[in-house]
């Protein structure tokens, strides 16, 4: 994994963390060999490409923002040609829109590319990831209840006025 991939993935995942937090909750699943195994739905979405899912890879699970999630959707990697790396299917129980699906996709190929650099813990040590993750980002992208934490829009405003703050200190 070279340098510049993971920049981009960890810019990916600074700037876009909050926009699927504002719609979406974040978890994981897996290995694929598994999810493929126990979820019919999900490996008859995959029937396609199922040579190319990733056995031992895991798949990101995002949930709609409502009490009751209305919305599911599975992004699971896939081997990809050796320009392009990692792929991304994912698996709606309804339509997205482009800016969803390019939203998620993103994000989706920033986090496995992290991962599979060492730059983030395996999923596998979910509470370490989750640890580093919402210590990066905010406990809001991985929980419904937003009455408790600080929505991202309000955690930019603070992060906008620590910066000033900063930038007024070195001044004096």
């Amino acid at each position: 994994m070279t340098e510049p991939f993971i920049a981009k993935a960890w810019k990916t995942l600074d700037t876009k963390w909050q926009e699927v937090g504002t719609y979406f909750t974040l978890s994981w699943v897996g290995p694929m060999h598994l999810v493929m195994q126990n979820y019919p739905e999900a490996a008859k979405g995959l029937e396609d490409v199922a040579e190319q899912v990733i056995p031992d890879g895991f798949a990101l699970t995002y949930e709609t923002r409502e009490s009751e999630p209305v919305g599911f959707i599975m992004a699971v990697a896939l081997h990809g040609d050796h320009q392009n790396g990692t792929c991304c299917r994912l698996l709606a129980s309804s339509p997205l829109t482009e800016t969803a699906e390019g939203l998620l996709t993103d994000f989706s190929l920033a986090l496995w590319t992290l991962v599979e650099a060492g730059q983030l813990p395996k999923f596998e040590q979910a509470a370490e990831l989750e640890n580093i993750l919402t210590k990066r980002t905010s406990p809001f992208l991985f929980t419904l209840r937003q009455e408790e934490i600080t929505p991202p829009e309000e955690l930019r405003k603070q992060q906008e006025k620590r910066n000033l703050a900063g930038s007024s200190e070195e001044r004096v």
